[in-house]
């Protein structure tokens, strides 16, 4: 029969339900500590936060510091995986509900990489839907459900199976209808189906769960392999960068100010005001009282090239913009690069197909509304404009500098996009069609064309 694991099952060693349990089913909270935290009073935060150690020393004292280390103390969601691991018996089976981030984030990859080395990841399965697309039924953030067993048998582990629906199942039958579609390796309108190399999941890359097309999935190994390209760290790009909480500590809106004691940033993503490559920044601000010194430092960090790190899959329509002038952002981030060249060649890039590909290949929180960390940046790759001729991409960003980019849901009969494209994959070595292709297949993704 089944069994409800309370605190002290779980956490208490030598209970004589550790280690005999042949299915664990979770759905953890996974809201951050800091939000949890401000619904209860000192005395029961204390309670909690001793609690949460016993329950860490407890799990490094019997399975030993790697599953200790996958423990965030920042969210009690972490403690699930080497708890699950504790549970079941050695052929037994988990079932959880988590959050999509988990399986795209850099701050989960060490739990991912945990149950990879733990289990065999047999099913990853989320949905795309545009509404009611969570497994919770009471969250607005799009969640995966995980299906892993023990793996004793000397075999390699078999490749994970990625199910993407298109509409969750609202009754009984249509449960058994997809059942029946993922057993059978075809859900038919349900949904898309396909396998991911078990070599993958072991490193800690379940990206894949973000595609309902496999043949996207298959396109970013493509782009990753173009020669010319390099990762976007191994510039000064992203070095020393003011983020959106930095320019807003630091500064405050007003609408009545000059150069002389004030300064014009790039405030706004709204796609009303900022639509085109070429942008002119919109927002007067000036210095917090007490923050003259910060100010200065942050407006040394001023650029020409300026990137949007996070935005509306669905409605989005810039990934970067370029400005005249060096400035810094709120909405927007200034990066590293001084060289206005340089700087238009590569807003030209970041809005090519190629790199939305990247970008929506690393969301973090809400797929359809998705943030990039700086770290995530850095993994993208760029072309080596010291190495490269770039001049498709100069004479692309003078010819449509002022034409306003279509959202990505209609990107596929956007002549704008396609003179991008063309730039681009006359640059890389790509043919003109298959760049295409991708970009009418990004055009129809459900968490980009909201259906």
């Amino acid at each position: 029969g089944a069994t409800q694991v309370d605190d002290a099952k779980a956490g208490t060693a030598g209970n004589d339900i550790i280690g005999k349990c042949d299915l664990v089913i979770m759905n953890p909270p996974f809201t951050t500590n800091k939000k949890r935290n401000s619904r209860y009073g000192p005395d029961a935060l204390q309670a909690m936060r001793v609690r949460e150690a016993q329950v860490q020393a407890d799990i490094r004292s019997i399975q030993g510091e790697i599953a200790a280390s996958v423990i965030n103390a920042n969210s009690i969601q972490t403690y699930f995986p080497p708890l699950t691991d504790k549970l079941l018996k050695t052929l037994g089976t988990a079932a959880t509900v988590i959050p999509a981030t988990v399986c795209t984030a850099s701050a989960s990859f060490e739990q991912r990489k945990y149950f990879a080395h733990h289990f065999h990841i047999e099913r990853l399965i989320t949905c795309h839907a545009k509404k009611d697309f969570s497994f919770s039924g009471n969250t607005d953030i799009h969640e995966c459900l995980m299906v892993a067993r023990r793996w004793s048998s000397n075999q390699p582990k078999p490749d994970t199976q990625i199910v993407v629906l298109s509409k969750m199942p609202g009754n009984t039958r249509e449960v058994q209808e997809v059942l029946t579609g993922i057993r059978k390796k075809d859900l038919k309108e349900w949904g898309s189906t396909y396998y991911w190399p078990q070599e993958k999941t072991r490193e800690g890359n379940w990206s894949a769960i973000q595609w309902y097309s496999q043949v996207l999935v298959n396109v970013l190994e493509t782009i990753n392999q173009i020669p010319g390209l390099i990762r976007a760290g191994t510039t000064p790009l992203f070095q020393s960068v003011a983020s959106m909480q930095q320019i807003n500590d630091v500064f405050e809106k007003t609408d009545d100010r000059t150069e002389e004691d004030g300064v014009k940033i790039f405030y706004s993503k709204g796609t009303k005001i900022h639509s085109t490559m070429l942008g002119k920044p919109e927002q007067w601000m000036i210095t917090k009282p007490g923050k003259e010194r910060k100010a200065i430092e942050y407006l040394k960090r001023k650029g020409y090239f300026l990137i949007n790190r996070r935005m509306r899959t669905n409605t989005g329509t810039l990934t970067a913009l370029f400005s005249e002038q060096p400035c810094v952002g709120s909405g927007w981030t200034a990066t590293n690069l001084q060289d206005k060249y340089q700087a238009k060649a590569l807003t030209v890039w970041w809005n090519s197909t190629p790199m939305w590909l990247q970008l929506l290949n690393m969301r973090a929180g809400i797929l359809t509304w998705p943030m990039w960390q700086l770290a995530q940046l850095r993994e993208t790759f760029i072309p080596d404009l010291n190495q490269c001729d770039y001049t498709p991409l100069i004479d692309v960003f003078e010819q449509i500098k002022d034409t306003p980019l279509k959202p990505m849901k209609y990107q596929a009969d956007d002549p704008a996009r396609a003179q991008i494209d063309n730039a681009v994959a006359d640059m890389i070595g790509i043919d003109r069609d298959e760049i295409a292709h991708w970009r009418d297949l990004l055009s129809q993704e459900p968490t980009i064309a909201g259906k």
